[in-house]
């Protein structure tokens, strides 16, 4: 019904020449082209979009960084107050007091106050229409798939097969030995509630099963399992059904959480902090250095924290903005959503959907993050009569719901922290950004040439070492990660 109403506005907002040329192209199969899906979004998320006399863009003056290496935005300069770190002895001690409070439940000892909630809920369709679109590349297709053991289809990104050091792993099975190996040598141990796509149910547990078994000490009782929201969604020109059941956005993470009361009982066990990542970027995670960073700016007021990396290809859209009326007020604003004025803005920085939370926060504004009021979004699907067809789809994204809850009041927001893409972002949305031979434009400037393959590699191979080094705060490794601005690509 939600759907049904949003779309029927939608399609109102269309001009008929515009209109009459989708249903044209239904009848005769013909894919739309990405200017176009540009266009119709144009017209039919204006019911999305907040107005220009609510929110502007962040400016680089608006964001910290943690070193004075970190990377700069065209020729801005960091200030001093900028600077979480202004030397090495600074960094170790935010590393120093992250593990200490990682540490440091009062509530359960054995437990860690972080927990980790990663959404691994998408699936293959990028990948699949990357191929279909790109002559040449079946190759890679098949090494993947041949690398996680299968014979006709493509994983979905966070099952990414990567051989490392320790054998084929995983995205999002590094993600979770990461926390446990963290935890481990704490002595706290670190949960994760992982958000599944219904459709691949299966394959993760029985990817991950054997993966993390491999571990002689892990725990699956520290892994939750709950299961995404799915809607049909409606083809555009008449706002019929298709005939699939797809995923609503990782927006229904937090909003599940606080429908089953979920921070509550994470307060109770003594958690302070939510850290929440993408199921793919595993050069994140909860380590004493991120928590460290979290602690210093929730005491200040704010939220929590986000990591933005610098905008390279010079991407316009949805990011970080703030409100008019109160610019301390930070948080993330997807393309869908964001003010019409501002779309064709170069961002100050990507977001790369990392996040660390106040668990107060979280239940302070519990009722208001029950209220979850998607948006839509333009996608293509399957058509009718062969090709693309254009669909109206429910969208929610994570990143907007935990930094701007339903009516929020928050004085502050999330503070935006400025990091290097290089060793910190995988940035994977292709299969050319995981399995092929091209050097990735981030790294071709640095002291590294590799390809992507052998980058993901690398970087799987080094962070289990670095975070080891961190917890165990090894100067030397303290000194190479103030001078990268924390990249590991060292």
């Amino acid at each position: 019904m939600l759907l049904r109403e949003k779309a029927s506005v939608a399609l109102s907002l269309i001009p008929a020449d515009l209109r009459a040329k989708l249903e044209e192209m239904q009848k005769t199969g013909t894919p739309p082209s990405d200017a176009l899906i540009k266009e119709i979004k144009g017209h039919a998320l204006d019911g999305n979009r907040f107005f220009d006399a609510d929110i502007e863009p962040l400016e680089p003056g608006d964001l910290s960084v943690l070193t004075p290496y970190a990377p700069t935005i065209g020729d801005t300069t960091w200030d001093i107050d900028q600077i979480i770190a202004h030397d090495t002895d600074e960094l170790r001690s935010l590393i120093d007091e992250g593990n200490s409070e990682l540490a440091n439940n009062q509530v359960d000892l054995n437990t860690s106050t972080a927990v980790v909630g990663l959404p691994a809920a998408g699936v293959a369709s990028r990948a699949a229409k990357w191929i279909a679109e790109s002559k040449g590349h079946e190759e890679i297709a098949r090494k993947i798939m041949e690398m996680a053991g299968s014979t006709s289809t493509i994983p979905p990104r966070y099952l990414y097969p990567i051989a490392t050091e320790y054998g084929i792993e995983t995205l999002i099975g590094i993600m979770l030995k990461a926390g446990h190996m963290i935890g481990k040598n704490l002595g706290a141990s670190i949960s994760t509630l992982t958000m599944l796509n219904y459709l691949f149910i299966d394959e993760v547990i029985d990817t991950l099963g054997p993966e993390l078994s491999r571990l002689p000490d892990f725990s699956f009782e520290n892994i939750g399992l709950f299961t995404q929201s799915v809607s049909r969604r409606l083809f555009l020109t008449d706002l019929q059904p298709n005939n699939t059941l797809n995923p609503t956005g990782h927006g229904d993470f937090p909003n599940a959480l606080a429908r089953f009361k979920f921070y509550s009982y994470l307060k109770a066990r003594g958690i302070k902090y939510f850290v929440f990542s993408n199921a793919d970027e595993f050069l994140w995670s909860p380590n004493g250095l991120v928590i460290g960073m979290a602690k210093k700016f929730i005491s200040q007021g704010y939220a929590g924290i986000a990591i933005l990396v610098p905008n390279t290809n010079g991407q316009s859209g949805g990011g970080p903005v703030k409100k008019k009326n109160n610019p301390n007020y930070h948080f993330l604003c997807e393309e869908p959503c964001q003010a019409k004025s501002q779309l064709n803005k170069r961002l100050v920085g990507l977001n790369t959907t990392f996040y660390v939370m106040d668990i107060d926060f979280l239940l302070a504004y519990e009722t208001n993050l029950q209220t979850l009021s998607p948006a839509l979004d333009i996608k293509t699907t399957a058509g009718r009569n062969g090709g693309q067809e254009v669909v109206i789809a429910l969208e929610s994204w994570a990143g907007s719901e935990f930094s701007h809850p339903h009516n929020s009041n928050h004085p502050l927001g999330l503070r935006m922290l400025f990091f290097p893409r290089a060793g910190v972002f995988t940035g994977i949305k292709s299969l050319e950004q995981s399995h092929s031979d091209k050097i990735p434009p981030e790294i071709a400037s640095t002291q590294f040439e590799m390809t992507y393959e052998k980058y993901i590699q690398h970087m799987a191979n080094k962070v289990p070492v670095v975070r080891k080094a961190i917890i165990h705060q090894d100067k030397n490794v303290a000194e190479l990660l103030f001078k990268n601005d924390y990249s590991y690509l060292i």
